[in-house]
């Protein structure tokens, strides 16, 4: 298994002020005083017994810090007795700006064993789990004794790996294309030589 190192829990926890639907335009100010929109994209992956909400996020800055930092925020619920999902228990998992890469190559598939991605949240119980199984990923996500978990199809994981590359994207906007999915297949092959634990 490919894992992640421990990261500061203050770093971890996603904003508050996320949007709660769909897609929002809302405005936000960049270094030099220059205010432009700010596009919130989300898409939704539903399954039997769970499902998955993927975001583009920004990263809560800390003080003194300038650069605005995109990432990724997923949202794990598990189905209601209806035929809905209990978003009031969701479990939220908000991806470093540093785990872009790597969850990148396990959606790309470029990785030799299962992404397990852990110690989040202020008490550091949360994780991120991505395994290849056939035609499909299975994705969990835990907060201490509670998981979420449930499989995650092709167009799924393309919708889900393009929010992540355009996160990558935003915080390094002049790196070309080939030139990220160049570093990206690097980054891969460096986690495949890591030792497992």
């Amino acid at each position: 298994m490919v894992s992640a190192a421990p990261v500061p829990p203050q770093a971890t926890e996603p904003r508050l002020d996320r949007a709660q639907f769909q897609e929002k335009r809302r405005l936000a100010e960049v270094p030099g005083g220059t205010v432009v929109p700010v596009r919130r994209v989300k898409h939704h992956i539903y399954a039997s017994k769970a499902a998955l909400t993927i975001e583009l996020d920004t990263l809560r800055q800390q003080p003194g810090e300038e650069d605005v930092v995109r990432t990724v925020l997923i949202e794990a619920a598990v189905t209601t007795s209806g035929s809905g999902y209990d978003w009031e228990r969701k479990i939220p998992f908000q991806l470093m700006r540093r785990e872009l890469p790597i969850v990148a190559c396990a959606l790309l598939g470029l990785l030799d064993r299962p992404l397990a991605i852990e110690n989040h949240g202020p008490e550091r119980n949360k994780s991120l789990r991505i395994e290849q199984q056939g035609s499909k990923l299975f994705v969990k996500v835990s907060q201490g004794s509670r998981s979420i978990a449930l499989p995650v199809d092709c167009s799924d994981a393309y919708a889900w790996n393009a929010i992540v590359l355009q996160a990558l994207q935003l915080n390094a906007p002049s790196l070309s294309d080939s030139l990220q999915l160049q570093l990206i297949h690097r980054v891969a092959e460096m986690m495949n030589h890591t030792p497992t634990k």
